[in-house]
């Protein structure tokens, strides 16, 4: 689909304008959005899935993937209250269409936009009816943004444990599905729970493996993650410079693709781990590892994650 951008994006202009059926338009940018949203392509996703969902007489449940698709986007861009509202509307729609299937992504969007919102308990309560309407339709891999949530509820409980068994379910899931994406999305849990347990050499190695696949995918905002928490990993060991030089690079692929850094991340790694770098190096020497970073290309930036410690 990346080799084949330019053609794709003619063919739903194409489509948009109607000359092949009311709801193709709609079909093929709901189909599309995962694409543009593991590809980085969060802006040009959101406009093209804005214009499609004009459509309102489409069905509910295609309204519904659409809707999804668009709230998972705006999620990713920090845009809250708006992810709320096209979550919400999903919903509405999926059990309009009786679609447990389209329910469960639902819920799930909701369950981590709960989450990351600070409302724990409400998070828990999504995350348990979307493993039910995953159970529901025979699809257990579309649970898997709930038990990301159920397995953060458990790691601010303090069990551990328990949070890496969840997200190793979730992974089991995705494995099964062939998901690469949700593959790396679960690695990027054991990898966050790792640093906060200081094992920090587990979680190096759990990084290393997930950068490959985010390499595979081109995925800038997963591979963002995973410089995130290998900066953590590092400021942990003592190795400021360059925790502060990943920060740095973290940061700039954010910028690549129009994401700011989710509030979660900030609170578990940048407040715990790279204030104490901060601290450690003094603020001029901080911010001028942080610039090094930030000027690394993608490819630099891989390297400086996964070449041998100094």
């Amino acid at each position: 689909m990346q080799s084949e951008h330019d053609n794709l994006r003619s063919a739903l202009e194409w489509s948009l304008e109607g000359h092949a059926g009311e709801d193709a338009g709609l079909e093929m940018a709901a189909a599309m959005s995962w694409f543009w949203i593991k590809r980085g392509h969060l802006g040009e996703g959101r406009v093209w899935l804005e214009r499609a969902l004009a459509n309102e007489g489409a069905s509910p449940r295609l309204t519904a993937k659409a809707l999804t698709g668009l709230g998972s986007i705006t999620f990713f861009q920090g845009d809250y209250p708006t992810t709320k509202r096209f979550a919400e509307r999903s919903l509405e729609r999926s059990r309009e269409a009786d679609s447990h299937a389209e329910s469960a992504l639902s819920l799930g969007l909701l369950s981590v936009l709960a989450f990351e919102s600070g409302d724990v308990e409400r998070s828990v309560q999504l995350a348990r009816e979307c493993l039910d309407a995953a159970a529901a339709c025979g699809e257990l891999w579309r649970a898997s943004p709930a038990l990301q949530c159920l397995a953060y509820q458990a790691m601010q409980a303090g069990d551990f444990d328990e949070a890496c068994r969840i997200a190793q379910e979730a992974l089991d899931h995705c494995r099964r599905k062939g998901d690469t994406w949700g593959i790396g999305m679960c690695l990027s849990d054991l990898a966050l729970f790792r640093v906060l347990q200081g094992q920090y050499v587990d979680a190096e190695q759990l990084c290393s493996e997930a950068l490959a696949v985010t390499r595979e995918l081109g995925d800038r905002l997963l591979t963002a993650f995973f410089l995130s928490f290998l900066a953590g990993a590092q400021a942990g060991q003592g190795r400021h410079r360059r925790a502060a030089q990943l920060w740095g690079a973290m940061h700039a692929l954010l910028d690549s693709v129009g994401a700011p850094l989710q509030p979660s991340h900030k609170m578990w790694i940048g407040d715990r781990f790279i204030t104490a770098a901060e601290v450690s190096l003094g603020t001029s020497a901080f911010e001028q590892a942080l610039a090094e970073g930030r000027a690394m290309s993608l490819d630099q930036a891989v390297q400086l994650a996964t070449n041998a410690r100094p």
